[in-house]
């Protein structure tokens, strides 16, 4: 798709990378050639392109400092593809949060609680899977984080048929804000995706009116949105 809208002399491209790094050289011949274009919502790190993503790191690392509050002691990950620098970026917000946390261990990175994270996708059906695996154990996790809305969703679906309940018996946490999120009152985090739009069309506007404008990664902040899929541990 990308070489037919170039072919059609297109003067500039947003792109939302794939989930792997199947575009990388691709892009880094576009930057050579000094062909403007402006990644959205993702990038690949240690590149200098333009990109336009909102603070996941941060985000997440709220997140579960959030559910840690809560009383949350055993608090799991559903993970997005392992290249995806949102996926990363995500994961690294959940780690931090409970490497800081003194009261709560990162059993996640010991080699006796690698179960604390599992998944290696965005999709419904993937979060549906994970949160299988997850309720398969001996010590069911208390909280998730998943990467994203749709994965979450997943793993409510499969919380409720296991005979459990969300916030009752396990709080969920998910990503992005989609309007299926609201229907299950989920509590995610949402990013601000008219700006995200909005900002990286202004960005490829002013790269097509000066080709030598220098690469720039552009952070937005995304907001907590607390709903009814968390509660606190003692309320149990």
């Amino acid at each position: 798709m990308i070489y037919i809208l170039r072919g059609r002399r297109v003067d500039g491209l947003i792109i939302a990378p794939a989930q792997d790094n199947r575009n990388l050289e691709l892009l880094k011949r576009f930057k050579k050639e000094k062909f403007p274009f402006v990644l959205i919502d993702r990038y690949y790190k240690g590149e200098k392109f333009n990109a336009v993503v909102t603070n996941d790191e941060e985000m997440a690392y709220q997140a579960v400092k959030y559910l840690i509050n809560l009383g949350q002691r055993r608090i799991g990950y559903i993970s997005g593809p392992p290249l995806v620098s949102t996926s990363q970026n995500r994961f690294s917000g959940y780690k931090r949060a409970l490497l800081e946390s003194s009261s709560n261990p990162c059993h996640c990175l010991s080699k006796q609680g690698k179960e604390l994270v599992k998944g290696d996708s965005f999709g419904e059906k993937d979060g549906y899977k994970a949160m299988k695996e997850f309720l398969k154990m001996k010590e069911i996790p208390t909280a998730i984080l998943a990467v994203n809305d749709p994965v979450a969703i997943g793993a409510f679906r499969a919380i409720n048929e296991k005979g459990l309940k969300v916030p009752d018996d396990i709080s969920l946490v998910g990503f992005a804000n989609l309007s299926s999120a609201s229907l299950i009152g989920l509590t995610t985090i949402d990013q601000p995706k008219s700006e995200l739009g909005k900002i990286a069309c202004q960005r490829l506007l002013k790269i097509i009116e000066n080709n030598n404008t220098p690469p720039r990664k552009i952070i937005l902040k995304s907001k907590f949105l607390i709903r009814s899929s968390t509660t606190s541990l003692t309320n149990l």
